[in-house]
């Protein structure tokens, strides 16, 4: 019998539900053996559910022997730290996106990362939806050409009513930043934000800080350009649509909007379920990437998603803000994607370091909600 990952997931909102449903019966290369969420009730009805070990103290599902990695699904604010403590304690991490709120605390947890040895995937699904792969593959091995102009629109059917923005962060942190991860995926290093642009409220006047949709049009140092609209609400359903256009032809990737791939045609009409959230449309990529980190951990794979990706993503974040704030192109920083200066290899869990004392807080903060977010 092949070995599987042991894996513990963190914060049990609804995309921590969704993964540990996931790990529990759908990813063949792992097991989910232990739960935790700051809300005791919902912790342990995950655990009991899914007949695994519960609590609500990160400490001591970093201390428990039997994790070899952790999801964590928690909080946005949360996650760089957690991600510190895991690396004192040597689990692997698949953190939810963003990576953190800002860059320089996500380069402390890729620091603190690398330093111990584990590694650090980021949660930027749309690399792990067949689709997307597809269109990578074709645009690498040259099925059009060189690469030209980028079109994605990402928009939420509507505004979640049951979490906080102010916890998810604004649009570009909270929704485009799957797009921007995205781009540089296909096209890599970004050099400028050329324009971006909030659409108008209901008063009749742009909403910056919170704007609910948004326009950006960015460089990169191939000279391609991509063009990325972002929504919180969209009425219709949940799109996460994309167009390649290259020197030789171009790539079109979930333009039909599906929830499934069925269409009845009647009387002049053909009609469709369109897809309502990224649970659904994204279903397969969420087991996929899951699948990966399990691989991730037994040493078979590197991470998909790099912390170096999503610490560069950021900064394309950065660039998006101040280029809807100023109204002027801005530079984008170079991070780029570096190479590991220590993998672990072998599937061997590294050696721990001194751990600090943390306390199960990391689960919560006054106001703060589990990870709920759009993708």
């Amino acid at each position: 019998m092949r070995r599987r990952a042991r894996l513990a997931v963190a914060g049990l909102g609804r995309i921590g539900l969704l993964h540990a449903g996931n790990l529990f019966e759908r990813v063949p290369s792992a097991d989910l053996v232990r739960v935790a969420d700051a809300d005791p009730v919902r912790a342990e009805r995950g655990g009991e559910a899914l007949a695994v070990s519960w609590g609500t103290d990160f400490d001591a599902l970093l201390a428990d022997d039997a994790v070899e990695g952790v999801v964590i699904a928690t909080p946005s604010a949360l996650h760089a730290e957690m991600i510190e403590a895991a690396a004192r304690a040597g689990r692997h991490v698949l953190v939810e996106k963003p990576l953190a709120l800002d860059v320089g605390s996500a380069q402390r947890a890729v620091a603190a990362a690398r330093a111990s040895g584990i590694q650090l995937q980021v949660g930027f699904q749309r690399r792990f939806q067949p689709e997307w792969r597809a269109a990578r593959v074709a645009l690498e091995r040259g099925a059009i050409g060189a690469a030209r102009l980028l079109r994605i629109a990402h928009r939420n059917m509507a505004v979640s009513s049951d979490v906080p923005l102010d916890s998810l962060g604004d649009i570009m942190i909270d929704v485009a930043v799957h797009d921007f991860d995205t781009a540089r995926w296909l096209l890599g290093h970004s050099t400028e934000v050329i324009a971006a642009a909030p659409a108008h409220g209901l008063g009749g006047g742009p909403q910056p800080a919170g704007c609910e949709a948004v326009a950006v049009l960015i460089r990169f140092q191939s000279g391609a350009l991509a063009m990325i609209d972002a929504a919180r609400s969209s009425g219709y359903g949940y799109e996460c649509s994309g167009e390649l256009l290259g020197s030789d032809g171009a790539l079109r990737v979930g333009m039909e909007h599906r929830a499934i791939e069925l269409e009845q045609l009647a009387a002049g009409e053909a009609r469709g379920a369109l897809a309502t959230g990224h649970e659904s449309r994204h279903e397969l990529a969420y087991v996929a990437e899951l699948e990966h980190f399990a691989r991730v951990v037994l040493g078979q794979v590197e991470p998909e998603a790099s912390g170096e990706d999503a610490v560069a993503t950021l900064e394309l974040v950065g660039a998006a803000r101040a280029a809807l704030e100023r109204s002027e192109p801005v530079a984008v920083s170079r991070t780029g994607r570096r190479r590991r200066d220590a993998a672990v290899g072998g599937g061997g869990r590294p050696a721990q370091a001194r751990a600090a004392p943390l306390s199960g807080r990391l689960l919560s903060r006054p106001g703060a909600v589990d990870e709920d977010r759009a993708a």
